[in-house]
């Protein structure tokens, strides 16, 4: 028998905990609502294969399958590429769906009896079962894989919230506990429910916990009182608080009888608590060491070419060697949502290269003649750009301009492999919009902002302004979820050193070529 858990709703309503892991993840109890499903499906002993539809941040998913299976069950995931309904997902998983199977929401926890359920479909003798617990519908069916091919018009294929019983559908009421996770007023009912008798009591300074449901690695300090409150893992909270049913996820909080929240940066308040295994640490820590000391050689060896670049600029034009630029990581952002406020602080860093242009360029206005190399989106780059001096054009043809940046590296303010970073204009302009002719590219481009800063990279190294705006924003979003997830999936030593120097030599390569250097 087979069993497909559809998990993959955005979970818009559970906003703002949805934001950040999707709602099937969530976790209740210390434990993943969708860890409760393939739990309950495995002691029935009657499951041989179980497939998950995701789509909202389907790395988190692959991650638990990796690192906590159901022993003796394989579990498969089906990505979808855009949201497309039950119905049709279920079509395209014919071949999977070949015998009796169940399909379970990802947002659902119940305690059901599925072998009980399983047999009295199978008296029932239709091709389908929907499961109502409590007289309520629960999204919960069991079906034979003949119903797949039931015209559209048939009843089932109404929506899964309209199925009436037909001479194919059989309705089946049973009792059981039931949670359908559609709010943050279910999170928080259910995790109070499930929690009953069980609640976990973390060290703290003060007295005030009360009956609070608190998950594991929880810090809490300072005069905080609590009460009926819920603390998701991996939190943090401090300073003088007074927190009254609410619910707590890192620097997210909710407040259940306002029904509105806010997502804060504040990380004396509220905090995240990075939870990265030693392995990850180690792997970290190595890649900081290799920057200091390549980056800290090549300073040394480069001290002659520093010398000549430098007094070269000063006999071209008047005005300093350098010159320095803020550039940004994550601009700030700030939404207002129907339910929650979310303000995130710019993250800044500053670039120092060599002077290449004109002194006083900024408030040089440009001829709108002038065209930018990029057609759409929000990078900018100007072809035959009358600010950049004579001097200035050798130097960005051959990318020593540039060089100044190792002592950025050096400092551990960049590494040698990441993204690079934009100007204020270009990151506050893609943080709002990037499109580029009827293609919007804006929440796949602004994957960017989560990555980590550096001077190589796959943009860097594939051809840099030759690449068009599209081929830049998904080469630095690519290179943002490389970086992110080769961490948390702990890449195997060897291959992580490899891929490091590999996008270095890339790099090199391609800045001796002048790929793409204006």
């Amino acid at each position: 028998m087979k069993a497909f858990i559809y998990a993959s709703g955005e979970g818009k309503r559970l906003l703002p905990f949805s934001a950040v892991r999707p709602k099937a993840l969530l976790p209740v109890n210390n434990k993943a609502v969708i860890q409760y499903t393939l739990d309950s499906l495995e002691k029935t002993g009657l499951f041989d294969e179980i497939r998950i539809s995701i789509y909202h941040l389907p790395e988190q998913f692959r991650f638990l399958i990796q690192s906590n299976l159901p022993s003796g069950i394989p579990v498969s995931t089906f990505l979808e590429r855009k949201l497309e309904g039950l119905n049709s997902v279920l079509i395209k998983n014919s071949s999977f769906l070949n015998n009796t199977f169940i399909i379970w929401p990802g947002d659902v926890i119940s305690n059901i009896n599925i072998s009980e359920a399983v047999d009295l479909h199978k008296k029932s003798g239709k091709r389908v079962t929907s499961i109502h617990i409590n007289n309520q519908f629960s999204g919960i069916f069991i079906c034979e894989p003949e119903f797949l091919k039931q015209k559209p018009d048939d009843a089932f294929w109404k929506g899964e919230n309209s199925i009436v019983p037909t001479e194919n559908v059989h309705r089946l009421s049973v009792s059981g506990s039931f949670f359908d996770l559609n709010t943050p007023d279910d999170f928080f009912t259910a995790s109070m429910t499930l929690a009953d008798g069980n609640r976990n009591s973390p060290e703290f300074h003060n007295q005030g916990i009360s009956n609070s449901v608190i998950g594991e690695n929880v810090r809490i300090g300072n005069g905080t009182r609590i009460t009926d409150s819920i603390i998701l893992p991996n939190t943090r909270i401090g300073k003088k608080l007074t927190l009254s049913n609410v619910i707590v996820d890192g620097n997210i909080v909710y407040s259940i009888p306002q029904k509105y929240g806010f997502i804060t940066p504040d990380k004396v308040l509220f905090a995240r608590i990075e939870t990265d295994p030693v392995g990850v640490r180690v792997q970290r820590s190595l890649v900081n060491i290799a920057d200091k000391v390549l980056s800290g050689i090549a300073l040394l060896f480069l001290f002659p070419v520093f010398t000549l670049v430098a007094l070269a600029i000063k006999l071209d034009s008047p005005g300093p060697v350098f010159y320095r630029s803020k550039r940004l990581l994550k601009p700030e952002l700030l939404e207002n949502k129907m339910n929650y406020l979310h303000f995130e602080r710019e993250e800044k860093t500053g670039y120092m290269v060599f002077r290449t242009m004109v002194l006083n360029a900024d408030k040089v206005v440009l001829s709108d003649e002038m065209s930018n190399k990029y057609e759409g989106g929000t990078f900018k780059k100007f072809e035959n750009d009358p600010r950049i001096t004579r001097v200035g054009r050798i130097l960005r043809k051959t990318s020593l301009d540039e060089l100044p940046l190792l002592w950025g590296v050096f400092k551990g303010d960049l590494s040698l492999v990441g993204i690079w970073a934009l100007p204020t204009y270009e990151a506050e302009a893609m943080n709002k919009s990037f499109k580029v002719g009827e293609l919007d590219l804006t929440e796949m481009a602004k994957v960017r902002f989560s990555g980590k800063l550096g001077l190589g990279g796959f943009w860097q190294s594939r051809g840099r302004s030759n690449l068009s705006a599209e081929e830049r924003a998904v080469h630095d979003s690519y290179q943002a979820v490389i970086s992110r997830f080769e961490f948390k999936n702990n890449m195997p030593f060897l291959n992580f050193l490899a891929h490091y120097f590999a996008v270095i030599k890339d790099t090199a390569f391609s800045v001796l070529l002048r790929k793409g250097a204006m």
